[in-house]
């Protein structure tokens, strides 16, 4: 049974064909052909004798076979399967049948019932098939700052957060921003959460009506998703409001623990960037956000995080999370384009934007060889101070050039970088890098995500260490 098309009754005109490799062929369909290896099963069909030939054919199938098959027809095809006999409905819908598989396949180990599902069937029709493709990591194709999105499965909400990082070294954070929701009887609710004042990990501030979740809608599309919201909360301005509040908290723990100098430089660093933040949101009301209205905001699909990342170098490709002095943690993602590593920001700065590459590096720059790394003279930690960073061991070394442009992305222009690969340090050791930019002087402290670092997630108002 071949996958698409209608299985019906076919007509009794149906020819039937010998094939090269001594099986009986007939057409059932334009898109579905029936196989027999017994021609006496090939009879002339004619109405009530063709659904008799077809159950025959499929219950003499071992199950493992007939699952299979089952999971490689689409919803449709499998509903009309099971309507054709009693004996087919069973093998469909029993508990280990082809509905069940292709949960499996979305969610491992997911159950039915934590979903307010009857059965596998309702789990895949009502949950899975039209929300599944959501999961996993997203990042915003609109606006600056664009967004690095996480999107899980938590019995019965698919949750979708916005992930952050107060400095490199520390765990990611998360902000609501928004959850679809399942009840019985096929019921969904999709609701926003953007808008919430991200004050407790339910994401809202007591007795404040107006920052609540409300209505949304969320379409999947061939290059991602969209997100449409009634109340117009802006992607790109929630995405300013977390980055200033993990900016502020980074900038608490770092005076708590730097020195005199290392202060002035923080707070340095720290007004420069409200500075920076302040005329951008004046600039951007002004030229109106490039025209894009602030009711949707669109999302393209991130690889995963696990497997498949070899460079031919010793830097493995993925997504990272690199400091970037004033303008706080980003994420970035580093792929392969011929000769070349490229870094592709999935979130910016008023300088450069999401969606630019950030450096590039060329492959055959390459030099393998272990040492103690030394800081340039002259050259500033982005992040941390030097002590911090200590007994670092490099494996291999690269040249490139990284990108840099005036405030709003204007006159952009490639300069010269040079790449440190550090050694891992053992077993369970992020895989780390630094970029030297050599005409501004400055030292970006690069980390690879792992798996476990998104799982590992908590709110972002758990990390702020003010004591209001």
């Amino acid at each position: 049974l071949r996958k698409g098309g209608d299985v019906g009754i076919p007509p009794a005109s149906t020819p039937a064909v010998r094939g090269d490799e001594g099986l009986v062929r007939r057409a059932v369909s334009p898109h579905v052909e029936l196989l027999y290896p017994f021609p006496e099963l090939a009879f002339s069909f004619r109405p009530g004798r063709a659904r008799i030939a077809m159950e025959c054919a499929l219950l003499r199938l071992p199950l493992e076979v007939f699952d299979i098959i089952g999971d490689q027809l689409q919803t449709p095809e499998l509903i009309r399967l099971a309507a054709c006999s009693r004996g087919a409905r069973e093998l469909v819908l029993r508990e280990s049948g082809a509905w069940r598989a292709k949960c499996e396949r979305v969610i491992p180990g997911v159950e039915p019932e934590p979903w307010h599902q009857a059965d596998w069937a309702r789990l895949w029709i009502n949950v899975l098939e039209p929300y599944g493709d959501l999961l996993g990591l997203w990042s915003g194709k609109d606006g600056p700052y664009g967004s690095f999105l996480s999107v899980t499965a938590r019995a019965p909400k698919i949750l979708a957060s916005s992930v952050l990082a107060n400095r490199v070294t520390d765990a990611l954070n998360t902000v609501p921003v928004f959850e679809v929701g399942f009840q019985a009887g096929g019921r969904v609710s999709k609701l926003c959460c953007r808008s919430m004042i991200p004050l407790d990990q339910g994401g809202h501030q007591e007795g404040d009506e107006n920052c609540g979740p409300h209505e949304a809608d969320i379409v999947l599309n061939e290059t991602g998703f969209r997100l449409t919201c009634c109340e117009d909360c802006g992607q790109d301005r929630f995405e300013r409001r977390n980055r200033k509040v993990a900016l502020m908290n980074r900038f608490v723990q770092d005076s708590n623990d730097a020195d005199e100098a290392q202060h002035q430089r923080i707070h340095s660093f720290y007004f420069h960037y409200l500075n920076e933040s302040l005329t951008f949101d004046l600039w951007l009301a002004e030229v109106g956000k490039r025209g894009l209205p602030d009711s949707f905001a669109d999302f393209r699909k991130l690889p995963r995080l696990s497997g498949g990342w070899e460079s031919g170098t010793r830097l493995p490709l993925g997504i990272y999370k690199g400091s970037y002095a004033s303008h706080g943690v980003e994420f970035v993602l580093l792929h392969r384009e011929g000769d070349r590593l490229v870094a592709t920001k999935i979130t910016g700065d008023p300088h450069i934007w999401a969606g630019s590459v950030t450096f590039r590096l060329e492959l055959s720059s390459e030099v393998r060889e272990e040492e103690n790394f030394v800081v340039p003279e002259g050259v500033a930690w982005r992040e941390g101070t030097s002590d911090q960073w200590e007994d670092l061991t490099t494996v291999s070394k690269m040249a490139g050039e990284g990108q840099i442009a005036q405030f709003g992305y204007k006159d952009p222009q490639f300069v010269p970088v040079s790449v440190y690969v550090f050694d891992r340090g053992g077993e369970g050791q992020p895989q780390r890098f630094g970029v030297h930019w050599l005409s501004l002087e400055g030292l970006s402290i690069f980390e690879r995500l792992e798996s476990e670092d998104i799982e590992k997630a908590t709110h972002l108002m758990n990390s702020i260490k003010l004591e209001l």
